[in-house]
């Protein structure tokens, strides 16, 4: 749609609020394109519950007020169709609100996730060896506990194993039990067997818990590991973590941090990912990074040359605070902290400039403030 690319040409939109964000990208160019358009058309908002709380609410809310009072002229019947997992936050808000909703566990998927089932086996069968069976798509459909994710993965799961018989004799021997908990245990237990000569963890930690797709070259300069050796363990973990376009590692779906880092969930500590400590690794991996490239003489020539800086600079700058506030702030970062302070403040300011996102600098020092303000060991 024309009136959108005109929009995404600003690059101002991708920072904006989101009211100006809603008039620019949905409502303007309705409005502009509504001779075109038919009568009723119903927008899909898909996974709501992966924004944050905050963010949530503010979208939502826009859209009960902002529809409101927006140009009459508008004679398209509109409507917003939200998809979410039942969030507490999310809940509570449609509740308050009296929006219409439609409880999605009534709905039996189980004939259509054996379809899909059947034909990702089938492409299995053309490919390799393996010989479909019915009965592998009732054992895929049955520990999937009538997941869609779940299917995904157990499929997955079996398609990239050496052997699929041998994947599905592992499923089969779970099967008395079903879930997406079961086939993320299963899928990750087998890796950190089969990974057993190096730590995952560290790897798997901040890929889940970075608050931003990181790129590969980004993740293994942070922590300093070969990208051959980042590389197998993304082609070990490609069920459930997947590279896309443009080179950004994501987790199949915002379910598996919520899996890794729940202590009565994921129980194998060859994977599990304590929040708390784990951030602490990451801020401890950014001030490093900042330390090491920042305050260098071509840093301007850098940031020229190649239009950014390296990405795990770029992500150290914009992402210390955050993580930090996630973090048990303990002496070996209050120390990191006061060097940073001490040396590298100016050139962080002047590495957020150059990408554009000085305003982080603003929030990021008052998050600081808040974290030595309330700690109570400081």
């Amino acid at each position: 749609m024309a009136p959108i690319s005109r929009a995404l040409e600003d690059p101002a939109i991708l920072t904006a609020n989101s009211e100006t964000q809603l008039q620019k990208l949905i409502l303007d160019p309705i409005l502009q394109t509504q001779t075109h358009l038919p009568k009723r058309l119903v927008i899909v908002i898909d996974a709501l519950d992966e924004c944050d709380d905050n963010i949530v609410v503010n979208i939502v809310g826009l859209l009960a007020t902002t529809l409101e009072k927006y140009d009459p002229s508008i004679r398209i019947r509109l409507r917003f169709l939200v998809t979410s997992r039942p969030e507490e936050p999310l809940v509570e808000f449609f509740s308050g609100q009296h929006i219409p909703s439609f409880d999605m566990s009534t709905v039996n998927p189980e004939n259509d996730i054996c379809i899909f089932l059947e034909d990702e086996l089938q492409k299995l069968a053309n490919s390799t060896p393996y010989e479909m069976k019915e009965k592998d798509i009732r054992l895929l459909a049955k520990i999937s506990g009538g997941v869609f994710v779940a299917a995904r993965i157990a499929v997955d799961f079996v398609a990239f194993g050496k052997s699929p018989d041998s994947r599905l004799q592992k499923l089969h021997n779970a099967s008395h039990i079903s879930g997406l908990d079961v086939v993320y245990r299963l899928v990750l237990d087998t890796i950190a067997q089969e990974s057993f000569a190096w730590d995952i963890l560290q790897p798997i930690a901040i890929i889940v818990l970075s608050f931003t797709p990181l790129s590969r070259l980004a993740l293994t300069d942070l922590l300093h590991i070969k990208i051959e050796r980042l590389d197998n363990l993304l082609y070990a973990l490609r069920a459930v973590i997947h590279v896309r376009e443009g080179d950004a590692i994501y987790p199949i779906h915002a379910s598996l941090r919520d899996f890794l880092t729940d202590p009565d969930r994921c129980t194998n500590p060859h994977v599990f990912v304590d929040p708390t400590h784990h951030h602490g690794m990451i801020s401890r991996a950014c001030f490093d990074c900042m330390t090491s490239l920042l305050q260098k003489p071509d840093l301007r020539n850098i940031c020229r040359d190649r239009k950014v800086l390296p990405d795990d600079l770029t992500y150290a700058c914009q992402y210390w605070t955050r993580h930090l506030a996630e973090s048990n702030v303990d002496q070996s970062l209050v120390d990191r902290l006061h060097d940073f302070a001490s040396t590298r403040l100016l050139y962080w300011i002047e590495g957020l400039s150059l990408v554009g996102d000085l305003d982080l600098g603003i929030s990021g020092l008052g998050i600081v403030i808040i974290v030595l303000t309330v700690g109570p060991h400081l």
